[in-house]
Formats: C-alpha cells, sequence, structure tokens
C-alpha cells in the first residue's frame, strides 16, 4: 500500500510499468496481490501512518482499491482490456498518474 486516505475512502498501490513491456499475466499479478494483502476490512498494521488523526494502526482499512499507474499508459492501445480486468474481476479502480 503506498497511501491511504480513510476520509476520501482510497487505499492505493502505485506501479511504474509501462504496460506495453509487460505481459497482462504479470498486471493480474499486480491486482491480486493488492486485493489479498490491502483488502478492505484487513487490520492495519503499521507505523507509516502514526501521526495520522485520529490513529489508524490496529483499525480496518475502508474503501475502495485504486491502482495507480503512469499516465503513458493511457495511450496503450489495450488499456481497455486491462481496465476491464481490475474492475470486472477483482473490483479494482485504474487511476492514470502525472510522472
Amino acid at each position: 500500500m503506498d497511501s491511504y486516505d480513510p476520509i476520501k475512502g482510497e487505499i492505493v498501490s502505485r506501479k511504474a510499468t509501462d504496460l506495453a513491456d509487460i505481459e497482462l499475466s504479470t498486471f493480474e499479478s499486480y491486482l491480486k496481490e493488492m486485493k489479498v494483502k490491502y483488502e478492505p476490512g484487513i487490520i492495519i498494521r503499521t507505523d507509516k501512518y502514526a501521526d495520522f488523526k485520529p490513529p489508524i494502526d490496529g483499525q480496518p482499512l475502508k474503501g475502495k482499491q485504486i491502482l495507480e499507474i503512469p499516465a503513458s499508459n493511457n495511450n496503450f492501445s489495450g488499456i481497455r482490456d486491462y481496465i476491464d480486468l481490475a474492475k470486472n474481476k477483482y473490483g479494482i479502480e485504474i487511476r492514470f498518474r502525472e510522472e
């Protein structure tokens, strides 16, 4: 998990990858990892957010899962298949992030 905002309801993982350079199966492994490790309801065990008010260590993750990838992937010819796989099979939103 790269960022978490319980107020916005966002559980975010980031992958700095060019989808044209990887297989769909590799992308799917990213989705599986996120689904297993950062699924809503899993108890947070980290000091990373120690200054967060109210404290979130020991609290369940809440919100939607978002995988952020570089915005350059918007130009990838197969992007719709990747977005659909993430949404329909794993319930994960794809967000494009400027580099």
